[in-house]
């Protein structure tokens, strides 16, 4: 009897336990929406067994093979903010619902990015280390090292929702901020000056402090490469809280050698999950996390609410919230 319900796949797990959607919230949501049938899958083997039956997927990853499967699917749901490596020209041209999981961690992905910021510029990974050592006093330290924010330029590349909140907290540090964003004509709050993509480079010519923020689509796939590190000014400090597919690791790995990049901190890498031999590994001033800017402590919470007001629009027929532009891809 179950099976003739609606069925709604919620297949959001990992091998990283921190990434496993709690049973506790589905639950909620069967007792919620009795007219659906919802199926908690923590094995690949069983999303590929009842892919082909489901009107709804919930999922962080959805393949063109996934898409060849499921029959009856009538809308996607990508539990992240991102879905740049998600979107592909079968699914676009299709007439499945895409829609993603906006605003849930823009502050705790702001938080990390500005923690970032100020852990580099006051060398905290200097500091935590000779600290292990039983040395913060060492004569190898070179205190020079520590720079100011205040006065700085800011540097957003995206002012989305999460590269707006990064610009709220520099100006709380009275920084310059200036970033770039597709309707450069349209102001931004806290935003000094707007640039369009096409400006780039006015962008990395000026800012002291760097942070991409962007999705990754066609035109910022590995769109910071040689020349485009080669006009950015000596010293930078760069952030990088989107994709990783966004940064050349190679030309960027030139250029923390080279000294021109101060430091950087890395929510995400090229190709994930990082190598153990990645040579970025080697940086003492640069900071690597796993790709956890986003979570905080009411994720799943939220999630669930998200999934929650979208499930009783879709039960409505009314347009769904945060529903991505196939034509942009995001």
């Amino acid at each position: 009897m179950e099976r003739e319900k609606r069925l709604v796949i919620i297949s959001i797990f990992s091998k990283y336990r921190v990434w496993n959607f709690p049973e506790e919230y589905v639950q909620m949501l069967r007792e919620e929406f009795p007219e659906f049938a919802f199926i908690q899958t923590r094995e690949k083997s069983d999303y590929l067994d009842n892919i082909g039956a489901a009107e709804i997927v919930v999922s962080f990853r959805f393949t063109p093979e996934d898409f060849h499967l499921s029959r009856s699917m009538k809308w996607l749901h990508i539990a992240g903010a991102g879905v740049g490596k998600i979107i592909f020209d079968d699914l676009i041209k299709s007439e499945v619902i895409i829609t993603k999981t906006s605003g849930i961690n823009k502050e705790a992905v702001s938080e990390m990015a500005w923690g970032f910021i100020l852990c580099l510029s006051k060398m905290f990974p200097v500091w935590i280390e000779n600290k292990m050592k039983g040395d913060i006093l060492s004569d190898t330290i070179d205190f020079t090292g520590i720079s100011r924010v205040f006065g700085k330029t800011l540097g957003i590349l995206g002012l989305g929702e999460i590269g707006r909140s990064i610009a709220r907290l520099g100006k709380g540090f009275n920084m310059q901020v200036i970033g770039t964003r597709i309707r450069s004509e349209e102001p931004v709050e806290f935003v000094d000056k707007v640039y369009g993509p096409e400006k780039l480079y006015e962008v990395l010519e000026q800012a002291d402090y760097l942070v991409v923020a962007l999705p990754i689509t066609p035109a910022t796939d590995r769109m910071l490469g040689e020349e485009e590190f080669r006009r950015m000014k000596d010293g930078i400090f760069i952030v990088n809280i989107s994709r990783g597919q966004v940064i050349k690791e190679d030309i960027l790995i030139k250029y923390l050698t080279s000294g021109k990049v101060r430091g950087a901190g890395l929510d995400v890498v090229e190709n994930e999950p990082i190598s153990p031999d990645n040579k970025l590994y080697k940086f003492p001033n640069v900071i690597i996390t796993p790709h956890i800017a986003g979570f905080h402590d009411q994720y799943w919470e939220r999630l669930h609410q998200h999934l929650r007001i979208n499930l009783k629009r879709y039960l409505n027929r009314e347009p769904l919230l945060h529903q991505i532009d196939k034509e942009k891809r995001y």
